[in-house]
């Protein structure tokens, strides 16, 4: 029985690398799921959530949520729709781990900061309660860090190597795929600093940190599945 958390920068084919990592080794890969299932425990829109988790951190209304229940999602419809190969994926594994999850919670439609950060510690306990499976990102490595059989994974690499994989792989231009990459950074740091209190590119909270730019996908896949 193992889990694997997967911490990585942008453009560092994190997504990728896990999901042929679950497939290979016959594991449970969460990642976006984590957020659907929250919404459906607390009866609210999905797309709340994802708007909660992907930017309310960094709202002083995230703050005041700690203390007040504020409905913050009123209308919202900006939020960019996940990828496809995401969505598929996600549907592939969607009726495999229902079971693990403990029990419903309506919050009558309310989510705050407090509420999100218990739900995400909720789901991600349970989920990985049955081991084999691979979780990434959403501070999986602090809420797991005492579990047992566990490994926590960092994949990192040089600006140069992450813009060109934003440009290629995912189609950023060329005019604005350097800004983008240093705020999603900043997003991740937030994220992170906000609801787990700590610096996510301090390697003193992973197992293993990797430079994926160095490695290349298959020999840090062939890697992780020795050492396990």
């Amino acid at each position: 029985m193992s889990i694997i958390t997967i911490n990585a920068e942008v453009g560092c084919n994190g997504r990728l690398i896990a999901q042929e990592l679950a497939e290979e080794l016959g594991y449970l890969y969460f990642d976006h799921i984590i957020a659907e299932e929250i919404a459906e425990m607390l009866k609210i829109n999905k797309i709340d959530v994802k708007s909660f988790e992907i930017e309310k951190h960094e709202n002083i209304i995230a703050t005041i949520s700690k203390y007040f229940s504020l409905d913050i999602f009123k209308n919202k419809k900006d939020i960019a729709p996940e990828d496809k190969e995401e969505k598929l994926y996600s549907r592939k594994i969607s009726h495999s781990y229902k079971h693990l999850l403990p029990y419903n919670l309506d919050s009558k439609g309310w989510i705050d900061a407090e509420i999100y950060k218990k739900m995400l510690f909720k789901v991600i306990t349970a989920l990985a309660a049955n081991g084999d499976c691979i979780i990434v990102g959403r501070g999986g490595n602090i809420i797991l860090k005492d579990e047992p059989d566990s490994l926590h994974l960092r994949f990192v690499a040089g600006k140069e190597y992450r813009k060109k994989i934003m440009l290629d792989v995912k189609g950023v231009p060329v005019n604005e795929v350097e800004e983008l990459l240093e705020k999603i950074d900043l997003k991740a740091f937030n994220y992170n600093k906000f609801y787990f209190d700590y610096n996510v590119n301090d390697p003193h909270y992973y197992s293993a940190v990797f430079n994926v730019e160095y490695l290349g996908n298959d020999s840090l896949k062939k890697w992780i599945i020795n050492h396990i």
